[in-house]
């Protein structure tokens, strides 16, 4: 009678999961493509300029109007056997964009591109079985960085999952990943929501009450309560287990980037570290006290973390750049994420003094 609990919560959990995969993909489940990966060793620059470096592809800077281009060397897939990619990037600046590629047997002169959004900095999970023109044979697969850079960007790798049902469940549900944004509310990896495991739990613990009580109905068993209250329980325990490993993994990478450094340290060593030691140079320049500080730049979250780096200076920020009847002398105008043409034209509209100027920034004084 002690293994009964989780002997039913064993059988319910597999029924589910078997019901859930079969109706969602009757008889594709069981499909088990391998796993395609490429170092960027392994990459082709088709165009700019780029070379291996261990097992990665470091790409030289692209200026204005120009676009590096890599390929993975032949490719013959089929789209139905494939559904994500994982890529591994570092160096992308801010506003620079990268772009996954690929050709298909039956199009093989039309490009198809998807923006990849990073993650973590460094990191990019693009669900493709959502796009329509993934399909058929896959003929050719690709990157393309296509906005200028003002450093070099090492791709690292790039990674096929395939479609196994099964396995991109299991490994939503149980692998460790580092702080992110959804950290708070999230267990699990990133990218496709597959079976969340609280309802996966909820419908596995009522299917395993019914098995119970029609067993105990069939007098196959005896009825005793707690079963009732084991069954929960173990559920509670297992998924408060997955949540505690999950804050073990987390508190390593803490350890790794933050243990034993300065203030300061730890902010440059922050996702926002590069904003952050502008933000630095600005404030040792802003001279006056309290200073009016108008911050310019594109994405509101560099607009909010910026801000926050320059308290308890008086900033307000904005997308684009005010109205100069709105300026007085002696305010300061801090430009990030702007080509040097941006600047340079600021400054002259304005009648500013140029104070410092970093990568794509710039602090200015109005006179």
């Amino acid at each position: 009678m002690r293994w009964l609990a989780p002997l039913l919560l064993l059988v319910a959990a597999l029924l589910v999961l078997f019901a859930y995969l079969q109706y969602n993909w009757p008889g594709q489940w069981r499909r088990n493509p391998p796993l395609l990966s490429w170092h960027g060793s392994e990459l082709a620059v088709v165009r700019g300029n780029g070379h291996g470096e261990g097992d990665s592809l470091l790409i030289a800077p692209i200026t204005l109007n120009e676009m590096a281009v890599v390929s993975v060397p032949r490719v013959q897939i089929g789209a139905e056997d494939y559904l994500a990619v994982n890529l591994e990037i570092d160096g992308v600046g801010p506003g620079q964009g990268v772009l996954f590629q690929w050709y298909t047997e039956d199009r093989p002169n039309t490009l198809n591109t998807l923006p990849l959004h990073l993650f973590g900095g460094n990191h990019a999970f693009v669900p493709l079985a959502q796009d329509g023109r993934w399909r058929g044979r896959i003929t050719g697969l690709g990157l393309a960085l296509a906005s200028p850079g003002t450093s070099p960007v090492r791709v690292r790798s790039i990674e096929l999952q395939p479609f196994a049902a099964w396995r991109m469940m299991l490994r939503e549900w149980f692998v460790m990943t580092p702080w992110q944004a959804t950290s708070i509310n999230f267990v699990g990896g990133n990218g496709l929501r597959w079976f969340p495991v609280l309802p996966f739990a909820f419908v596995t613990l009522v299917l395993a009450g019914l098995g119970y009580g029609a067993l105990v109905r069939l007098s196959v068993v005896a009825w005793d309560r707690r079963v009732l209250w084991a069954m929960p329980l173990l559920l509670w325990l297992a998924l408060d287990a997955r949540w505690q490993l999950e804050l073990w993994a987390k508190l390593g990478v803490t350890l790794r980037e933050y243990a034993g450094k300065t203030w300061e340290d730890k902010h440059l060593a922050a996702e926002d570290g590069k904003l952050f030691a502008k933000m630095r140079e600005m404030r040792t320049r802003i001279q006056a006290h309290p200073a009016r500080v108008f911050l310019v730049a594109d994405t509101e979250y560099t607009r909010a973390r910026a801000s926050y780096h320059l308290f308890p200076l008086n900033v307000a920020n904005s997308p684009v750049l005010w109205n100069s009847g709105v300026f007085k002398r002696g305010d300061y105008l801090a430009l990030l994420d702007k080509d040097d043409v941006a600047i340079e034209q600021t400054q002259r509209q304005l009648k500013a003094e140029l104070l410092w100027r970093g990568e794509n920034s710039a602090l200015l004084r109005v006179r």
